[in-house]
């Protein structure tokens, strides 16, 4: 397809000179080619803005911007992204992450049938090595359950490279990315996008068009138990749910899975770092937030005496039964259980790249 309208890539970049390169690469084989691709550099120290730059000098369509003011960050490079974007769609691939060739020109033909949808979202797999060497989807129809509740479970049904959008769509809604989130990024913009009412539809009718590097080590939502995250966590998560209720979204069931993330995210990080009375004062302070009734209250509390108990008795044995009746005796959804079923879902048709 030689023309249709403007694609912008947007691509954040830090110390990545071992992988932009296939990142452009798989631009440059696109067989649709009214595209630009604005990679945004987060501050490398390595070779990589030589790499971008070479690029650029001999094909215009590749656009090296560098952060100067904005805060450090991918989601500050993205949002720097859409600011300087002309394209009618944007796709945001990050810097280690590939497109098929036959992706751009899959995508606008599809979505520019459907003038109504504000996104699409596509099929894509991941890779370890080289785009094709693996045959693990990311992304699974799951008629039977909303995105949602799927994020909420972080059990991704899409990840940032997956989805089309029309870039009015989110310059309208005020859609960005949140410079103040450290982790679950994904979750926090696509749940946002959702709690916007923008309207999409999957196209996983389609062969896959992308690849995600799953580099070595590395497993789909690792957890990141790190002190400085936890306060992040804990705003993150009740922006999540203020947004869900002022869309008029928030179910039972959805509160019950956001407490599953305060108790698994925040709560269980500070005991794991013996900080007890923090994990007490989220307790109190989420029922104070009406997140969570004072039941539920009573029985974190008791959990986390438990706790305490298990690390004075160093008993593998005891916390393995309190975690059990916890399991037995709460809500289902209320401790946190990963599925990541998308990560176990494969792909039978021929890969193409």
């Amino acid at each position: 397809m030689k023309s249709g309208p403007l694609v912008s890539i947007i691509t954040p970049v830090f110390n990545r000179q071992a992988y932009i390169s296939d990142a452009i690469q798989s631009l440059l084989k696109q067989t649709y080619s009214n595209w630009e691709m604005i990679v945004i550099d987060d501050g490398s120290q390595d070779d990589t803005p030589i790499v971008v730059k070479e690029f650029s000098k001999y094909d215009k369509r590749i656009k090296y911007k560098k952060r100067i003011d904005e805060p450090k960050g991918a989601q500050s490079c993205r949002n720097i992204g859409i600011s300087h974007a002309s394209g009618k769609y944007v796709i945001f691939l990050d810097s280690d992450d590939y497109l098929a060739s036959f992706c751009l020109r899959q995508r606008v033909s599809f979505i520019e049938e459907y003038p109504n949808l504000d996104f699409a979202v596509f099929a894509g797999l991941i890779f370890n090595e080289v785009p094709g060497d693996n045959d693990v989807l990311i992304s699974e129809n799951r008629a039977l359950e909303s995105h949602i509740d799927t994020f909420l479970n972080l059990d991704a049904p899409f990840l940032n490279l997956n989805p089309i959008w029309k870039r009015k769509s989110l310059i309208k809604s005020s859609l960005h990315w949140d410079t103040d989130v450290l982790a679950f990024q994904d979750i926090d913009f696509h749940i946002a996008a959702l709690s916007k009412n923008l309207i999409y539809t999957t196209a996983y009718q389609f062969p896959p068009d992308c690849f995600w590097r799953k580099h070595m080590g590395e497993h789909i939502g690792k957890s990141i138990y790190h002190i400085n995250t936890v306060n992040s966590h804990y705003k993150l998560f009740l922006k999540i749910s203020s947004e869900l209720e002022e869309a008029g979204m928030l179910t039972s069931r959805r509160k019950q899975l956001i407490f599953g993330l305060f108790f698994e995210n925040v709560v269980r990080q500070y005991l794991m770092q013996g900080m007890y009375e923090k994990a007490v004062e989220v307790m109190k302070l989420l029922e104070e937030d009406k997140q969570i009734s004072k039941n539920v209250k009573l029985e974190g509390l008791a959990y986390i005496a438990c706790f305490r108990i298990y690390r004075k008795l160093n008993s593998e044995i005891f916390i393995k039964i309190v975690n059990k009746a916890y399991y037995l005796y709460w809500p289902s959804q209320t401790l946190f259980k990963r599925r990541y079923k998308f990560c176990r879902v494969r792909y039978n048709d021929k890969i193409v790249i």
